[in-house]
C-alpha cells in the first residue's frame, strides 16, 4: 500500500485520456505511430539514468530551498510539475511562515525503475539521517524516532523533454530500502 507523505512529498494522482476515432472503408487498419506513441526511453538503464539525475536536481532544489527557511519556492517550478509542484509550494509557504530552516541534506542511495509508460515510475530510498529541521531558536521539530531512511514511489513526467518530479509518496508496505 501507498500513502502520502508531506509536506514536501505531496500526493498527485493524474489520468490521462485517450481518445481513439474508427475510419470506416478503405482506411489502413494498422495504426501509425505518432509522437505520442514512442516511448520515453530506448532501455530501462536510459530511464533510471534520467529518473537519478532529475531526483537529484529535484533534491537540490528542494535543500537548498529548505536551506534558506522555505522563502522563494519559485525554483520548484524547475524540477517539478503537477500537483506535486503546487503541494511542494504550499508546504513551503507554510514552513517559511513558521520559520523552519532545514539543516543538512536530503540525498538518495539508491532508485529502481517500476514502471515507464505516459510517466517513468522508480522506487526510492532517501536517506534524510544527516538532516534536521529547527524552529526559529533552533529547536529540532523532528521526531527522534524518524527513520534514517525512508523508501518512497516517485513519478516523473516528461514535460518539453525535461523530467519533472510530479508524485512521491511514501511506501508504507515492506520498507525496501
Amino acid at each position: 500500500m501507498i500513502r502520502s507523505r508531506v509536506p514536501l512529498f505531496v500526493a498527485a494522482a493524474s489520468a490521462t485520456l485517450l481518445l481513439a476515432g474508427c475510419v470506416g472503408g478503405g482506411a489502413d487498419p494498422t495504426p501509425k505511430p505518432s509522437p505520442s506513441d514512442a516511448p520515453l526511453f530506448s532501455s530501462g538503464e536510459e530511464a533510471l539514468k534520467a529518473a537519478e539525475k532529475a531526483y537529484q536536481a529535484y533534491l537540490d532544489v528542494s535543500n537548498a530551498l529548505g536551506a534558506s527557511g522555505w522563502v522563494d519556492p519559485s525554483g520548484l517550478r524547475e524540477v517539478a510539475t503537477g500537483n506535486a509542484l503546487k503541494g511542494d509550494e504550499e508546504g513551503a509557504k507554510d514552513f517559511a511562515s513558521k520559520g523552519l530552516k532545514q539543516l543538512g541534506s536530503r540525498t538518495f542511495d539508491s532508485m529502481r525503475v517500476q514502471s515507464v509508460s505516459d510517466s517513468l515510475t522508480t522506487y526510492v530510498c532517501i536517506d534524510v539521517s544527516q538532516t534536521d529541521v529547527v524552529d526559529q531558536s533552533g529547536n529540532s521539530i523532528v521526531s527522534a524516532d524518524r527513520p534514517g531512511r525512508v523508501p518512497v514511489v516517485v513519478t516523473f513526467d516528461s514535460v518539453k523533454e525535461h523530467l519533472l518530479l510530479s508524485e512521491s509518496k511514501t511506501w508504507s508496505g515492506e520498507n525496501f530500502c
